[in-house]
């Protein structure tokens, strides 16, 4: 038996030595990754049958849109778009029917699946292809460039972005296609990637596993401690008026080197996240959710935390408090697109990009998880506040 039949802790029991390899969660239905880039619509995918017992049928309308704070189900279709005019009526139009298509899609209607949303957002190169100049955000600005980058144009930027999540991947996929549909003539699709989270319907509140066999968000996950959203996700006066109840939304497109981490021993591997793989504790701890204690060292005088372990490099303590909300998704493109390979999709909602660019400049200084990734797809996006049913996505903004 190779050590990769060792990742993962079955869902419901938590007790070393109680495992399950990646290859039998993947065979579990949960495969589901698949990119493409530069096409009109996109391609059905295997149906999985996991359900994720925390998610919830989200109302369309409100305040802020769903698919944010909401919990996330286990599919995931994230999908950049490219202007195909410059006419902001036309742009205008397409979002009244997505709009539309939306609130009859998602739990705003009978009869949709649980956990079904729909999230829009704007790239910075949106305001430029319209002439909104005056419009943008001042922080919707590109993204610096980080050590571990080798991105590809296809997956690097858009002018729109649109998350799917929902329960089984081919319903996120119908989904797609019909965004794509009712978009025919003013966007075009640039890239669009799939991912799955980990099943856990027996454990409300637990933190799924990445391909690592990592348990993925901790600290900054949908069930985290001390996210509170008003505070971290939710632009407020600080941003212009019509942007005010949205948020900004980072996709990095991670590659793993799986079959170099499944040849790393047990030992390693935590001094490189800086957690037990079976518990999730911090290292040290004996509970997922304990303080890390980053100054502990042991009897021989070694911090017991490295200093590139990846959660201190992360840790808000070193960051300026800096706290995210992750959506983390994994992702296997190794079958349908040879080189692809499989890592994560990496989906973070903050009120201010600079939240993410400083922990990430951390990371990218001195991390030891960058031997294993590399980022191939990057962009931020500025995500529309939620409207009311008398309104449509954007409308504070293509109605001035």
């Amino acid at each position: 038996m190779d050590r990769s039949d060792h990742i993962f802790p079955s869902a419901g029991d938590e007790t070393p030595g109680t495992s399950i390899s990646r290859r039998q969660l993947l065979r579990r239905g949960l495969r589901g990754g698949l990119a493409l880039a530069a096409v009109a619509g996109t391609a059905p995918l295997a149906l999985g049958d996991a359900q994720s017992a925390e998610a919830a049928a989200p109302p369309f309308f409100g305040e802020h849109q769903a698919g944010i704070v909401t919990p996330p189900p286990v599919r995931v279709l994230f999908a950049t778009f490219d202007l195909l005019t410059d006419s902001r009526a036309d742009v205008a139009a397409m979002l009244q029917r997505w709009t539309a298509a939306g609130a009859r899609i998602t739990g705003s209607a009978p009869g949709n699946a649980d956990g079904t949303s729909i999230t829009v957002a704007l790239g910075g190169s949106f305001f430029d292809r319209l002439g909104l100049q005056a419009m943008r955000p001042a922080r919707l600005q590109p993204l610096p460039a980080f050590t571990g980058d080798a991105l590809q144009p296809a997956f690097t930027g858009g002018d729109l972005a649109v998350q799917v999540c929902a329960a089984e991947a081919t319903l996120a996929t119908a989904i797609l296609d019909e965004i794509t549909t009712l978009g025919a003539g003013v966007v075009a699709v640039r890239a669009a990637q799939a991912g799955f989270r980990e099943a856990v319907p027996a454990r409300p509140r637990t933190t799924p596993r990445n391909l690592l066999g990592f348990k993925d968000g901790t600290v900054n996950g949908p069930f985290a401690d001390g996210i509170v959203a008003d505070q971290r996700v939710w632009i407020g006066s600080e941003g212009p008026e019509w942007l005010r109840g949205g948020s900004y939304v980072v996709m990095r497109r991670i590659v793993l080197d799986v079959a170099a981490w499944e040849q790393t021993s047990v030992s390693a591997q935590e001094s490189v996240i800086g957690r037990h793989k079976a518990s999730g504790a911090p290292l040290g701890e004996a509970r997922e959710r304990d303080r890390a204690d980053l100054r502990a060292r042991d009897a021989a005088g070694q911090l017991v935390i490295p200093v590139d372990a990846h959660i201190r490099r992360a840790s808000p303590g070193r960051n300026g408090g800096a706290r995210i909300l992750r959506r983390g998704y994994n992702f296997d493109d190794s079958a349908s697109t040879p080189s692809g390979g499989a890592g994560l999709l990496f989906l973070s909602y903050q009120r201010d990009p600079a939240q993410f660019t400083r922990i990430q400049s951390s990371l990218s200084a001195l991390d030891a998880l960058n031997r294993f990734s590399t980022v191939t797809g990057s962009g931020l996006y500025a995500v529309l506040p939620g409207t009311s049913e008398a309104g449509w996505l954007g409308d504070r903004l293509l109605s001035v």
